[in-house]
C-alpha cells in the first residue's frame, strides 16, 4: 500500500529587515512630506502644486505599503493583485476626466447663446 503523506504543517517566516532600514524609510518619508509642504507655500502654478501634491503623495503611499505593510516581502502574484485594481480605476478616471473636458468643451463651442 501507498503511504498517505500527512499534510504539512510548515508555516513560512518571513524576516523583517533590520531596523536601519525602517529609518532611513521613515527618513525618506519626513523628507518627501517637507518638500511637499514647502512646495504647497511656495509660490508657483497651482496645477503644479496639485501635480506635485498627487505625486509625492503616491510615493508616500506606496513606500508605506512596500515596507510598513511588507508588501515589498511578499510574492508577484499578490503583489499584482494589490497593485493593479487601483491603476487601472485611477487609468479610467484619467480616461473618464479627458472626456468629460472634451464634452465640456463641445457644448461650449455648440451651445446656443441668448
Amino acid at each position: 500500500m501507498a503511504q498517505e503523506s500527512a499534510p504539512s504543517t510548515h508555516v513560512e517566516h518571513h524576516e523583517h529587515p533590520p531596523i536601519n532600514t525602517y529609518l532611513r524609510v521613515w527618513g525618506l518619508l519626513f523628507v518627501l512630506s517637507a518638500i511637499l509642504y514647502f512646495s504647497d507655500i511656495a509660490e508657483m502654478n497651482v496645477m503644479l502644486k496639485r501635480f506635485l501634491a498627487t505625486a509625492f503623495s503616491l510615493v508616500k503611499a506606496g513606500t508605506i505599503m512596500a515596507y510598513f505593510m511588507h508588501v515589498k516581502f511578499e510574492r508577484l502574484s499578490l503583489i499584482l493583485a494589490i497593485l493593479l485594481p487601483p491603476l487601472l480605476l485611477l487609468a479610467l478616471a484619467g480616461i473618464l476626466a479627458a472626456e468629460g473636458q472634451y464634452i465640456f468643451g463641445l457644448r461650449e463651442l455648440f451651445a446656443e447663446g441668448p
